[in-house]
């Protein structure tokens, strides 16, 4: 297919229609997104600037179950972004009797809880584990005086973020590890790294059609948006951000054949009467 014609849609989520800059709704001009009847839409994704001022905690991680002694109960830790130290400070405020401390050197919690201390991340209640905060894998669940993060304390937030979009035929598939373990259809349309630290701008500029989607309609009105992790938790996102759609209308390759054929034909008719210039030859 070839293309016939292209422009680009600024797309900002304080234009929605509904939601938040989470999750949003924008409507679409019908002049802006309409293919002819043997047009195919192809949408591209050509930039997004998103500002980097979502905290590392987010409402998706920050749970865990603490029993201390008799006493078992669900821990939330405020939504926010944490140093090493700052999060120990934090822990032992919402753990009474608790003592926390960092090794910089190993870059592991220590928890000295007291007799009968432990503390749970895979409790069924729990949709959010706070374990990577902690040091913990979800399945560990550490019991008694005292006791060490299994793995390094992560507190940097999120790697990369992940745009969804319901645009119709967005070609992307989801490998569900945690369920099923098949091939699922997916709603994410890109992939965009977290390069830049807290304040920062999150920048994704294309460098060749990377992210794109055929369309499966002839035009386009409403489209949604929405960002999340890499578990598919929607984030929680609090100032606007905006990204740019290449808008491309793609045909069908012309098809050269039927005149190279005539061209073809022509040149061996020359070349007969040429060679046979009494000869009757019908062209």
């Amino acid at each position: 297919m070839e293309a016939s014609r292209q422009h680009t849609l600024f797309i900002s989520s304080k234009n929605r229609v509904s939601g938040t800059p989470s999750s949003y709704s924008v409507v679409i001009p019908p002049s802006l997104c309409d293919s002819a009847n043997d047009e195919t839409i192809r949408i591209t994704l050509q930039d997004l600037v998103l500002r980097n001022n979502f905290t590392a905690v987010q409402p998706y991680n920050c749970s865990f179950v603490a029993t201390n002694g008799l006493v078992t109960s669900t821990v939330s830790l405020p939504l926010g972004s944490y140093n090493v130290y700052q999060l120990a400070e934090t822990l032992e405020q919402l753990l009474p009797g608790w003592k926390v401390s960092f090794d910089p050197v190993t870059n592991l919690y220590t928890f000295d809880t007291g007799p009968g201390g432990s503390l749970i991340f895979d409790d069924p209640s729990l949709q959010n584990s706070a374990c990577s905060f902690l040091g913990f894998r979800q399945s560990d669940r550490p019991v008694g005086g005292v006791f060490t993060s299994t793995l390094p304390v992560d507190v940097g937030g999120e790697e990369a973020i992940y745009l969804h979009t319901d645009l119709p035929s967005v070609q992307a598939v989801n490998i569900d590890d945690f369920g099923s373990l098949g091939v699922t259809n997916s709603t994410c349309f890109a992939k965009i790294p977290v390069l830049n630290a807290f304040g920062g701008n999150i920048v994704y500029q294309d460098a060749g059609d990377t992210y794109s989607a055929l369309l499966s309609v002839s035009s386009l009105n409403q489209v949604r948006f929405w960002l999340t992790n890499e578990d598919g938790r929607l984030m929680a996102i609090p100032n606007d951000w905006t990204l740019t759609l290449k808008v491309t209308y793609l045909k069908p390759a012309q098809s050269y054949l039927p005149l190279l054929r005539e061209i073809a034909d022509s040149a061996h008719l020359i070349l007969m009467r040429s060679l046979y210039p009494h000869m009757r030859l019908s062209g």
